[in-house]
């Protein structure tokens, strides 16, 4: 009810509950609301005495209160429960661990009421991984008799809605706009303005920013949330594809004997807004684009373009677009709706498929990929059958490409990456450009790196240089000569390569993009979608999508396939395991390079250089505290778990007796259902091995979806992600035995003569794991306990320096293994305790015999901490390593161990100068500033691969076959004084011998050797002193330095 000067009158309004308060706004299109009640202030909700469709909500601050009429009195009391609930939970939830109601609650409609009261005690978490975009803008205000610009302070905050306020300090907002009612946000059509348009069905606003880089960032980060919110508000049913904006004044016909009227119009996302003029807040008209029944072509008239709209409800609009020989606007306007109208409707009766027949039939995942061609097997790949050939081309936009595996394609003008497993072939055209090259390198190294673990190795070949590879050459068929003529990378740009992309959501196929390079924003976890470029073919399915959904998908991609004659491949990724190649298919996955060439204007796209600062070492002797996600613990480990196994793509449950046993090369889901007082909750883990592939790693991340099913109903969820040895708190409260084994499941390990060593030790996160190591006595450590597990007889070895948690828990896991392991044998093995110093010969016999381990003992265990070194943002800075293990170590970085008495200073392999410099001078500042450390704190430098046994025995379950291949079998370890390797990083003066060398030392400038040069070896060699040197021009430098044999 709102309240007038004469009498008081019933307003409709559209009412919706979210985190901290009621919103009433005038239609569920509006943005802004027109009345705000924050759920703090409620006192009470009661139902009305006087009309039973009415009910009446008092607030601590109101003297009067506020009323509300539906349609019925059983409505009435769904929307008293909503409202009191709502409060409840607001008062429960403290400020660090508020989630936002994700129920929309409308006064038309009681199944939505009703709904809304069931799930909100659901919500989800704030997204974290959105943008928050604030500071100060400048605001259009639309007055009586002229227009005015305010500068206010907006902020997108944790709630997702962006908000208005008078300066940064002030406490209330003077709007808010809800930002999954927006319909688009977008820059305005003049380039020379700094401004943007956000646009909802009932109003815009026009907002001006400092720089036309600040208008971007702003509307990228609220396109981004928008189209987020959008999406979850319509379970994906909605997506916006509109890929570009088309603005301009247009003449507009509303019906056939309408006159025309000149209106600004917009086309943007899944929409058209009419607005009077370009500035105005408020649009006249609105085409929602799923409701056009029909777009006609454009008509050409000797002046016009025209085309018209024939909507749903048979009314017709005609756009008459103005003629210019520069522009043919109408085109853009034709595309824009047609795209965005092809998105929502469903093409699989035209491609010839029904989805129900479909979904009838019995098959399984082995007789779906039999019915695709091309399969790229990503597992035969990474073992080296199944060779992928990738061309690079372009040059202003250069891209990736898998080809057909043969000589045919290659020419001078391109570069080529040939994946063949442990070893990764780039070969580069005598003719390529350098942005191919850098493309090359870029998609070589991501593959080794995110698709190898690091562990296979680059080989560059140059034609006409060294490219004389056997390897290389005969998987393409044998050598032959390049042809003559070539296509340019100029002349590729030119090439529009077409991309479709098709979502299956619900049994419905729709073809959601049509264009050049698709943006990763379209994709959507609830769904499957199928890329289709040429004669590669793609198939990513999102973590929540549905089993018929990805049935379906192979059926779709087959009548695809079916229009390609020749060569073509197929892959098929899954949500968070995508490879280098499918994302080369988008413009902005994470993680790419993305590398083109723009023209220079007047220098000012050259970026201010960083100045390196000194370490900040009193900063790292502070303590981090750990994630907060990873120390929760959800309840005292009493509830009910279920566990399953990924195989291929599909999950099989797990035997109980293994619970608490995990196998590094297997991905496992776990649903873990427990009860806080009377509420039931659920958990769903998903749990990936350090060793397993990316193909179960996708998996166990996308069948969560079918698991999430069995949580419905079972009150407040969540899902977590677990990699092994990150395993959070609350995962040791449920499994009160863990064990970590090597390689698969199916390997078995109870029934075996081989003997199984198992390490058990107190991590960095407090918390005893035991985890398989080789078999040998070298594996041995003072400072640890081991079970060493055989179908008789069980041992558990106690080192001199373990603690008493190690101690208990290697007893546990004895007498768990002694259960579990052999209960298909009438006996049990026999459990043995030995002390170290006091083993006997048997023992040293399993082991391979007695050979040297780490024995040093110590009175008290300090626990290590690790800091990782990295120029990756321009200048030099330091991170403290949470929870960390032998996967941390980054081979492009300098990690440092403090271990309480020493510093160890660990040199990656294709770490950077500066990076070893700044360790090394830090960590002297370090030991200096710590007073449990001093400044005759030992200093010990070591490198990857060639760690000594005290450092490798810092880390739990060292793992040698981590190491690459290609490592000679027996190398130099080192062991080296820090402060003396700093000496050599500082010394300002070398020798000609030592600056003509092919190994340079280390901290010389390769491009100035000159510089390094005393004065006497400077005038010896080049015939001046260095004063006359540099009077010299660049260019003449340079030669000289040619001559004297020092370039």
């Amino acid at each position: 009810m709102s309240s007038g000067y004469f009498w008081d009158a019933w307003v409709p309004h559209f009412v919706e509950i979210k985190k901290k308060a009621i919103y009433a706004f005038q239609s569920d299109d509006s943005a802004t609301p027109d009345q705000l009640i924050e759920l703090s202030t409620i006192q009470s909700v009661e139902a009305s005495p006087d009309d039973p469709q009415v009910f009446i909500l008092t607030r601590n601050n109101d003297d009067e209160a506020s009323q509300f009429r539906v349609s019925n009195p059983t409505e009435r009391d769904v929307w008293i429960r909503a409202f009191l609930r709502a409060k409840e939970q607001a008062s429960e939830v403290a400020p660090t661990e508020q989630k936002e109601s994700v129920q929309v609650l409308s006064v038309v409609d009681l199944e939505e009421a009703e709904a809304a009261k069931e799930e909100a005690g659901g919500g989800r978490e704030v997204e974290t991984s959105l943008p928050r975009p604030e500071g100060y803008l400048t605001t259009l205000e639309h007055g009586y008799f002229f227009n005015t610009w305010s500068k206010s302070y907006w902020k997108v905050e944790d709630d997702l809605i962006l908000r208005k306020y008078p300066s940064e300090s002030a406490d209330k907002p003077l709007e808010e706009i809800h930002l999954e009612k927006v319909i688009a946000s977008h820059p305005t059509e003049n380039e020379d303005d700094c401004t943007f348009h956000i646009a909802t069905a009932t109003r815009s606003w026009v907002i001006k920013c400092d720089s036309k880089d600040e208008v971007i960032d702003w509307t990228q980060a609220l396109e981004e949330i928008r189209r987020h919110l959008r999406s979850k508000k319509t379970d994906g049913e909605a997506v916006d594809i509109g890929g570009g904006l088309v603005q301009h004044f247009v003449e507009v016909k509303i019906g056939l004997f309408a006159r025309k009227r000149r209106l600004w119009v917009v086309a943007a996302g899944n929409d058209i807004l009419c607005y009077n003029n370009a500035g105005d807040y408020k649009p006249q008209h609105v085409y929602p684009c799923k409701n056009i029944a029909a777009f006609d072509a454009p008509v050409e008239t000797s002046h016009n373009k025209e085309f018209n709209l024939r909507m749903k409800d048979s009314t017709r609009s005609y756009f008459v677009c103005e003629a210019h020989e520069d522009r043919e606007d109408y085109h853009a306007w034709y595309k824009e709706v047609s795209v965005a109208q092809d998105s929502m409707k469903d093409i699989s009766q035209e491609l010839g498929i029904d989805s129900t027949e479909v979904e009838s039939l019995n098959l399984k995942q082995q007789d779906l990929d039999g019915r695709m061609r091309g399969v790229l097997d990503l597992i035969e790949i990474r073992n080296g059958n199944q060779p992928v050939f990738i061309r690079i081309y372009g040059r202003l936009r250069t891209r990736g490409k898998i080809v057909e595996t043969d000589i045919s394609h290659m020419q001078s003008g391109g570069c080529y990456v040939l994946d063949l497993g442990p070893v990764i072939f780039e070969w580069y055209g005598s003719k390529s450009n350098r942005f191919q090259r850098n493309k090359s390198l870029d998609i070589a190294s991501r593959v080794r790196m995110k698709e190898r673990g690091g562990n296979a190795k680059i080989i560059r070949l140059l034609e006409g240089k060294d490219d004389d590879d056997a390897r290389f050459w005969s998987v393409l068929g044998g050598k032959k000569p390049m042809p003559e003529t070539f296509i340019l990378g100029e002349e590729e740009d030119k090439i529009k390569n077409l991309r479709r992309v098709y979502r299956v959501f619900k049994g419905k196929i729709n073809k959601v993009f049509e264009g050049t390079v698709p943006s990763c924003k379209i994709l959507q976890s609830n769904a499957v979608f199928v890329v289709e470029s040429d004669y590669e073919f793609w198939t990513w399915v999102g973590r929540s999508a549905s089993a018929p959904d990805r049935k379906l998908s192979y059926f779709l991609v087959e009548k695809l396939q079916s229009k390609v004659t020749g060569w073509l491949c197929w892959g098929r990724v899954a949500e968070e395991g995508e490879t280098v190649m499918f994302k080369e298919n988008f413009s902005d996955f994470p993680g790419q390079l993305m590398i083109t060439a723009k023209p220079m204007t007047g220098g000012g796209n050259v970026s201010a250089k960083k100045e390196q600062q000194m370490i900040d070492v009193k900063k790292m002797l502070t303590l981090e505290p750990r994630p907060r996600d990873y120390t929760i613990i959800y309840d005292d480990g009493t509830g009910v778990s279920t566990i399953w196994k990924i195989e291929g793509f599909d999950k099989v449950p797990f035997p109980t007796k293994y619970t608490g046993h995990q196998w590094t090369t297997d991905s496992y889901l776990m649903l873990y259902e427990y009860k806080v007082n009377t509420s039931d909750r659920a958990l769903l883990y998903f749990w990936q091995g350090r060793d397993c592939s990316i193909n179960e790693k996708g998996t166990s991340a996308y069948l969560t979806k079918e698991a999430s099913d069995l949580m419905r109903g079972k009150g407040e969820s969540k899902q977590i992600r677990v990699t092994q040895a990150n395993e959070r708190d609350h995962w040791f409260v449920i499994f009160k035995v863990y064990v970590v084994h090597m390689g698969k499941f199916e390997d078995g390990w109870e029934n075996v003569n081989k003997p199984r060593l198992f390490e058990v030790m107190q991590s960095t996160d407090g918390h005893v794991r035991a985890i398989e190591v080789d078999s040998v006595s070298s594996r041995l450590h003072s400072q640890r306990t081991f079970v060493l597990y055989t179908p008789n007889t069980i041992y558990v070895w106690y080192g001199i320096s373990r603690t008493m948690d190690e101690q208990e828990k290697a007893v546990a896991i004895a007498e768990n293994m002694r259960v579990c392991g052999l209960s298909d044998l009438t006996g049990k093995p026999e459990i043995i305790h030995l002390k170290e110093g006091e083993e006997s010969e048997l023992f040293w016999t399993l082991l391979g015999g007695k050979n040297t381990y780490f024995n040093k003992s110590v009175e008290f265990r300090t626990k290590p901490r690790l800091f990782e070194f990295s120029n990756a943002t321009g200048v030099v800075d330091v991170e403290e390593e949470l929870d960390w293990n032998q996967d941390a170590l980054d081979t492009n970085k300098v990690m440092v161990v403090d271990t309480g008495d020493k510093l160890w200073v660990w040199f990656g392999q294709h770490c950077k100068v500066i990076e070893e410099k700044l360790s090394l001078e830090t960590c002297m500042n370090y030991a200096q500033a710590n007073s449990k450390l001093g400044t005759e704190c030992p200093i010990i430098q070591t490198r990857a691969w060639q760690e000594p046994l005290e450092f490798t025995s810092l880390f739990q379950a060292w793992n040698l076959h981590k190491y690459p291949r290609s490592l000679p079998k027996s190398l130099p370890l080192i062991e080296r004084n820090g402060r003396e390797v700093y000496q050599e990083y500082i010394r300002t003066v070398y020798s000609i011998e030592e600056l003509s060398s092919k190994t340079l030392p280390k901290g010389v400038d390769p491009t100035n050797k000159e510089k390094y040069l005393s004065d006497e070896d400077f005038e010896s060699l080049f015939g001046m002193s260095k004063e006359e040197y540099e009077k010299r021009p660049a260019w003449k430098r340079e030669t000289i330095k040619k001559q004297a044999g020092l370039y």
